[in-house]
């Protein structure tokens, strides 16, 4: 055994001796990690800031996308309820002009919507179409318009005349009608305009 010990000696000597060199080498290793990562860290910091911001960009900008889809659907949703309702009037509006009594008040219309038919034609030499329930207010009404006359055939419309030249190259439409549909896009743009949905 007493030769052994010098061998345990040399092998503890080189295992202590080892044994530092590699410590040593490991402190050396983490002294130079942490310089490393010392010297790396405003580079780490930028890039995490550069991230942060591209990240904070991306989340303004997908908020502003969905704030932008919500008060555009909100505004469709207000247009769809105000055009329902513009619609409704215009339906109560019509039930009500066809039902309207065709008085005298009634006849100074037709003799209106008649002389300004004539003026827009230029014309006197005109067939006028109208309802069934104005021929006779439209008769009385060209009667003192020289080459005028009231077609056979009755039209479907709530009151009013379709005036169209005798060589049939101009007409008018000055029924009831038509009037309506030119005043809608008038009438929705100012009902949008004071609920603040225009443009």
């Amino acid at each position: 055994m007493a030769s052994d010990a010098p061998l345990e000696e040399t092998i503890s000597t080189v295992l202590t001796r080892a044994g530092g060199d590699l410590l040593a080498s490991l402190s050396a290793t983490h002294e130079e990690a942490q310089a490393s990562l010392e010297a790396s860290r405003p580079a780490l910091e930028a890039e995490y800031d550069r991230i942060a911001s591209e990240a904070s960009k991306e989340a303004d900008k997908v908020k502003r996308q969905l704030t932008g889809a919500a008060d555009l659907e909100a505004r469709n949703a207000q247009l769809r309820l105000v055009e329902g309702a513009i619609e409704r009037v215009f339906e109560e509006a019509s039930s009500r002009i066809r039902a309207a009594p065709r008085d005298g008040e009634y006849s100074r219309l037709i003799a209106g919507l008649v002389s300004e038919a004539a003026e827009a034609l230029g014309t006197t030499e005109i067939v006028f179409s109208t309802s069934a329930a104005d021929r006779e207010a439209v008769s009385a009404a060209i009667a003192g318009l020289s080459g005028a006359e009231v077609a056979a055939e009755p039209i479907e419309c709530m009151g009013g005349v379709r005036a169209v030249t005798r060589d049939g190259s101009t007409s008018f439409d000055n029924t009831l009608d038509a009037r309506v549909e030119r005043l809608k896009p008038l009438i929705r743009k100012e009902i949008a305009a004071r609920f603040g949905l225009g443009g």
